[in-house]
């Protein structure tokens, strides 16, 4: 072996290292996450026999018929807010609500659940340039919050959790989220990937529609995401993006099921390499 085929080598050698740390944090701080739930298996709120409980404590302050949990973590009775089983003082309690994914909302601020791998997740005000009448969840298929003036996205390990995304030309008052990867507002189609948000010019905002996680179509063309997937003339990405499905026919182009589709011309595959696809072949229709 010469000395550039061993330095590359080494090379593979240091980047799979690299790789299998990564994975091995990555790992760790899931298993981190997610441990509470394997060492009492009850870690949320529960109403047995007339009681109230968090786990296996029972929350004797509290009254079956005035109790109200909002998600795991937080709850409610005719008079506090609970995060965890504990009343929550700084929150006012007629207005309080749940926005989505550990954000809340009640008439003086917006609040959210802090979480941390070396302490207790305790409940916090929300700080910062948010416009509180306006801030909303863009729904529960994304990552995705907005107010009057700004789009924001997730941030999981960051303090506070969201970040302001800019997107050129975005209506913000009208913008929604339709399905899983995709957004709309009054004049264009956007692609989401996680809060890599990109302008989808070709699409046609009004025709246009979400037929499932993978595919969608507007007057014109057929559109399918291709991270993971394949059809019959493309091959899968291993990033998140969309593509055209060439010759497809928009205005009679159906789904069969989640791997099949048709249109007045053929039927269409959009599967996993290797997935097994058994047809169900339309009468006089050829694949």
């Amino acid at each position: 072996m010469n000395l550039v085929d061993q330095i590359n080598a080494s090379n593979k050698r240091n980047n799979k290292k690299f790789i299998l740390i990564g994975v091995l944090i990555f790992v760790a701080l899931i298993a981190a996450a997610i441990l509470p739930f394997f060492i009492n298996p009850k870690a949320f709120y529960d109403e047995k026999d007339g009681k109230i409980y968090f786990g296996s404590k029972e929350l004797t302050y509290i009254k079956a018929n005035e109790f109200k949990p909002l998600d795991y973590s937080v709850a409610v009775d005719c008079t506090k807010v609970y995060y965890n089983g504990n009343p929550v003082d700084f929150v006012d309690r007629k207005t309080f609500r749940n926005l989505d994914k550990g954000f809340y909302l009640d008439k003086n601020g917006l609040y959210y659940e802090k979480t941390a791998f070396y302490a207790k997740n305790r409940l916090e005000p929300l700080e910062g340039d948010y416009d509180k009448v306006t801030f909303h969840s863009l729904g529960y298929q994304t990552s995705l919050f907005a107010d009057k003036t700004n789009l924001y996205a997730i941030e999981v390990f960051t303090d506070p959790p969201l970040k302001k995304i800019e997107v050129p030309g975005m209506d913000i008052a009208s913008v929604e989220s339709l399905h899983n990867n995709w957004l709309k507002d009054k004049n264009k189609v956007y692609f989401d990937d996680w809060g890599n948000i990109k302008v989808c010019p070709e699409i046609d905002a009004a025709s246009f529609v979400v037929l499932n996680y993978t595919v969608a179509k507007d007057k014109n063309k057929v559109y399918y995401i291709t991270r993971g997937l394949k059809s019959d003339q493309k091959e899968a990405t291993e990033k998140a993006d969309y593509a055209v499905l060439d010759g497809a026919d928009a205005a009679t182009f159906e789904m069969i099921n989640s791997k099949e589709y048709r249109d007045k011309n053929r039927t269409w595959t959009i599967a996993r390499e290797g997935e097994k696809v058994e047809y169900n072949m339309p009468e006089g229709r050829t694949k």
